[in-house]
Parts: C-alpha cells; sequence; structure tokens
C-alpha cells in the first residue's frame, strides 16, 4: 500500500500533466480515502465500501456546497488518482520503480476517461 507520502507525490505527478490544480489542496482526499486503514488495515481498499469512485463521488456530494466545482472535480481526480495508484501498486509491487508505477497508474486514468473527470452534484 503506498504511504501518504507517495500519493502526495502522484498528486504532484497528475499536477505537472495537468491533471489536477497545482496548488496541492488534497490532503483531505488522501485521509477520506484512507479512512477504513483503521478497522481494516492494509486491505482497506478491498473492504472499505467507500474506497472506490462511488463513495468517492458520495463523499463529495456532502462537500460540494462548501468547496464548490473546481474544487470538487480537482478533487474526484485526486481520489481516483488515488484509487489507480493503489491498484497499480499492488499488481507491480516491488518490481518496478515509482516512477513507472506513477506512469501506469496515469495511463489507467487515462483509459478509464478520469483524467478529465468533472463531478457533478446528484
Amino acid at each position: 500500500m503506498p504511504s501518504r507520502k507517495i500519493h502526495e507525490e502522484f498528486d504532484r505527478f497528475l499536477a505537472s500533466k495537468g491533471v489536477l490544480l497545482r496548488d496541492g489542496k488534497y490532503g483531505q482526499v488522501h485521509k477520506f480515502m484512507d479512512l477504513g486503514i483503521n478497522s481494516f488495515g492494509s486491505e482497506h481498499r478491498n473492504f472499505d465500501i467507500y474506497h472506490h469512485e462511488k463513495g468517492l463521488r458520495k463523499w463529495l456530494n456532502g462537500k460540494y456546497n462548501v468547496i464548490g466545482q473546481d474544487r470538487a472535480s480537482d478533487w474526484l481526480r485526486a481520489g481516483l488518482g488515488h484509487l489507480c495508484l493503489d491498484k497499480t501498486e499492488s499488481r507491480l509491487w516491488k518490481t518496478y520503480s515509482w516512477a513507472t508505477v506513477f506512469k501506469s497508474a496515469y495511463n489507467t486514468m487515462k483509459r478509464r476517461g478520469w483524467t478529465r473527470a468533472r463531478f457533478i452534484c446528484s
């Protein structure tokens, strides 16, 4: 499971690609995405009902009126990046450099159309 520091490095990587805003305000997203660690440990990504796209969108629905459209979309892409990095890291664990893992996670985001995802409040 990538550490918070690795997720933050991936955020900077995504910002350099124009996927995320460059201000680096993604801490709340990663805190939310990692809430299940206390209950499930490193397996939280498999058992936490919020550690997936629908759970992320549900959480953002509650934040939308406070953070607005641009920030909600940015946080959505940061959270989707978090999911892609977790999944990619679990496949490539200890085999490749983080630079390679980042590129693979980014390519997964692109294939899914998540690099341009926009949050729409429901």
